[in-house]
């Protein structure tokens, strides 16, 4: 062996053995009171969805109802403009017989100072 290589080895550090690895301390186990838990099994779950779908229904009926019923006033508002235009129409046809039957008759309006009120007799015993 030559001089460098009995220098070489001196010179080197020791292999370190393998450290082991520290130890953790355990986790602390916090204990709680169990928590108190439903006992129903699973029947509470037809019967929530039963509910549900029952005011799902009641819900859709409702807008039913509610579409009917604005048809409904939609065709009496029409039933109404149609009457208010009929009795107009019948306001006018009527004006015209009465101004044709004053005409055929010779009746004529009387002025405002041609018209005289007479005061009725109070009755005192019925008939």
């Amino acid at each position: 062996m030559s001089a460098r290589g009995a220098r070489a080895r001196v010179a080197s550090p020791a292999p370190r053995p393998n450290p082991t690895p520290a130890r953790r301390p355990a986790p602390r186990v916090v204990t709680r009171p169990p928590r108190p838990r439903v006992k129903a099994g699973w029947w509470p779950v037809p019967i929530i969805a039963l509910m549900l779908g029952g005011i799902v229904w009641i819900n859709v009926s409702k807008l039913g109802l509610t579409t009917q019923t604005s048809a409904v006033v939609e065709r009496a508002h029409e039933v109404e403009a149609e009457k208010v235009r009929l009795s107009t129409e019948l306001s006018e046809q009527d004006a015209a017989v009465v101004e044709r039957a004053k005409a055929e008759l010779g009746m004529v309006d009387a002025t405002a100072a041609d018209i005289t009120y007479l005061a009725a007799a109070k009755r005192t015993t019925l008939p």
